[in-house]
């Protein structure tokens, strides 16, 4: 069977929409482990060098960006039983002290 390794990532530019910058950057244009055929790999091959990993110069990573989210939306679990449906609105109840 051939080897098949993941294409080279294209150098692009990104470019400010006002034209006061640009930055040039390396982009994988497909999933690199869905280009990947796993099974025309070499034998005991890291294919993890195949997978796409964050720029260690990146202001805020992927990781971090998401426990914020995580952070911000800690609200109170709902609960089933929490959720009146609408086919039971005029048996529902407003909380004491609302009117």
């Amino acid at each position: 069977e051939e080897y098949e390794p993941h294409p080279f990532p294209q150098e692009e530019e990104i470019k400010c929409r006002d034209g006061r910058w640009s930055i040039p950057t390396l982009q994988c244009f497909t999933p690199c482990r869905e280009e990947f055929n796993l099974q025309k790999a070499r034998i005991n091959e890291d294919t993890r060098r195949y997978e796409a990993q964050e720029a260690s110069d990146n202001p805020i990573t992927e990781t971090q960006e998401l426990a914020e989210l995580r952070a911000i939306d800690k609200g109170p679990p709902r609960e089933l039983k929490d959720v009146k449906s609408s086919l039971f609105a005029d048996e529902y109840e407003p909380p004491k002290g609302s009117k």
